[in-house]
C-alpha cells in the first residue's frame, strides 16, 4: 500500500515522503498511530494544505527533544540492587526501572524510550544506555548499578530455605541464617528443605525444655503433619499490631480493614529466592478459596513500587501487595527473617506464625487454613493430649 507520511519515521523517509509499505505495517501501525495516511488524491491535497503546520509541529518536537537529551545527558542514574560475590545482581533491571529513575530525578522518561539492545542489566558498575527522544535526536545516559547493603550468600548456586535479618547468622557476617538450600523448588528439594528445617526447630524445642518451659509449649501444640509443621501456634493469640502500611495507590492501609475474613499475611522481598518460589503455591490456595471469607496480604519490605509489582507480575500473583516502605512494620511484627507468614482469624488474632517458605498448595497447608476459615464447621484441636 501507498502512503503520505506525516512525520519523520526511521528507515522510511520524512515529511510529504509517498511510501509503499506492507498492508500490516500501514494499517496496524502507521495509519492508527496517526504517522501516515493513504496516498488518495484527496488525502494528499489535505496534507498539502497541512504541510507547513505538520513541519512545524516536526521542528518544535525535535527542539524539545533536544532540550530533553541535554537534561538526560547531564543526569548520573544510580540503581541498588541485592547482588552476589561475582557482582552478578539477583533478578535484572529493565526499561521501566530506568525510565522511572529518570523520572525521578525530574527529567520524564518513558520506557519506550530506552534502548535495551543486549537485555536487562545484570551485572554491578557503570552502564551507559541509549535514550531514542526522536528519529533524530539520541543520547546516552550513563546508569551505575551498586549493592543495596551485604549481599545474600551463595552455596554452589543454590538457595537458601529463608534468609535472616540479623547480620550475625551462622556464616558470618552474612545478613542470613543458613538452614539448608535446594538448586530447583521441586517437590523433593522442598522436602529436603522441610527436613532441615524440622531440625531446627528439633533443636530449639530443646533448648526450650533446657529453661524449663517444655510442658507449657506442649500444652499449646497444635498435632502436626507434613507442612503444618512449619506453624508455630501462638497462644494465647496476641492481637494484630496497628501498623499501617501503603497500598498499590499510595494510600494508608490496615490489618483491621480486613477483620472478619481469615488473613494470610506473609512478609517478603523480591531478591529473597525463597519468598519467590512460594508465591505461585499462595496464588494457587487463594483460588481454592474462592468466594471463601479469605484473604492474601503480601507485605514488600523496603523496595520501589516498580520493583514489586514487576515481580508480582512475572509470577502471575493477584493477591494485594502492601509496601512496608521505611522497615518499620517489619520492626514491629517482629519479623526476623523472609519469608515469614502470620495466619490471622477473622478477630484479628495472629494464630500461627510459619518462618521460612512454605507450601501453600499442600493437604496439610489447606487444613489448617480451612480449619481457621470462619464459615467453617470444621473443629480445630489445638493441643496434644500427653501419654
Amino acid at each position: 500500500m501507498e502512503v503520505i507520511l506525516l512525520e519523520k519515521i526511521d528507515n522510511l523517509g520524512t515529511i510529504g515522503d509517498r511510501v509503499k509499505v506492507r498492508s500490516g505495517y500501514g494499517r496496524n501501525y502507521l495509519l492508527p498511530k496517526g504517522k501516515a495516511t493513504l496516498a488518495t488524491p484527496a488525502n494528499i491535497a489535505i496534507f498539502e494544505e497541512r504541510r507547513a503546520e505538520l513541519e512545524r509541529k516536526q521542528a518544535d518536537e525535535m527542539a524539545s527533544a533536544s532540550v530533553r537529551a541535554e537534561q538526560i545527558g547531564a543526569l548520573r542514574i544510580k540503581l541498588l540492587a541485592k547482588a552476589g560475590t561475582e557482582g552478578k545482581i539477583f533478578g535484572s533491571l529493565g526499561t521501566i526501572d530506568i525510565a522511572a529513575a529518570c523520572t525521578e530525578a525530574g527529567v520524564p522518561v518513558e520506557r519506550s524510550e530506552v534502548r535495551l539492545p543486549d537485555g536487562p542489566l545484570r551485572t554491578l558498575g557503570e552502564h551507559e544506555i541509549e535514550i531514542h527522544l526522536s528519529s533524530d535526536v539520541n543520547v546516552n545516559l550513563r546508569v551505575e548499578v551498586v549493592s543495596d547493603g551485604e549481599p545474600p550468600v551463595e552455596i554452589d548456586g543454590s538457595v537458601y530455605a529463608f534468609h535472616y535479618r540479623g547480620g550475625t547468622g551462622i556464616v558470618s557476617p552474612a545478613p542470613h541464617l543458613v538452614l539448608g538450600h535446594f538448586a530447583l523448588p521441586t517437590k523433593k528439594s522442598m522436602t529436603f528443605t522441610k527436613s532441615l528445617r524440622t531440625v531446627f526447630l528439633s533443636a530449639a524445642l530443646i533448648a526450650v525444655v533446657s529453661c524449663g518451659c517444655a510442658q507449657a509449649m506442649a500444652a499449646d501444640t497444635p498435632p502436626r503433619t507434613g507442612w503444618m509443621e512449619q506453624f508455630t501456634l501462638n497462644a494465647p493469640p496476641p492481637p494484630v499490631p496497628d501498623t499501617p502500611f501503603t497500598d498499590a495507590d499510595g494510600r494508608a492501609a490496615k490489618l483491621a480493614d480486613f477483620q472478619g475474613r481469615l488473613t494470610l499475611v506473609n512478609f517478603w522481598a523480591t531478591w529473597c529466592a525463597p519468598c519467590l518460589i512460594e508465591m505461585p503455591g499462595m496464588q494457587r490456595l487463594l483460588a481454592a478459596m474462592k468466594d471463601r471469607p479469605f484473604t492474601i496480604l503480601a507485605v514488600n519490605v523496603k523496595e520501589a513500587k516498580t520493583t514489586v509489582w514487576r515481580f508480582k507480575n512475572l509470577l502471575k500473583v493477584n493477591f494485594p501487595a502492601l509496601l512496608d516502605s521505611d522497615g518499620a512494620a517489619t520492626e514491629t511484627w517482629e519479623v526476623q527473617y523472609y519469608p515469614t507468614s502470620f495466619l490471622i482469624d477473622s478477630a484479628g488474632n495472629i494464630r500461627y506464625t510459619a518462618y521460612g517458605m512454605i507450601d501453600w498448595d499442600s493437604d496439610e497447608t489447606r487444613q489448617l487454613i480451612e480449619q481457621l476459615m470462619p464459615d467453617s464447621k470444621a473443629v480445630i484441636h489445638e493441643t496434644n493430649a500427653r501419654p
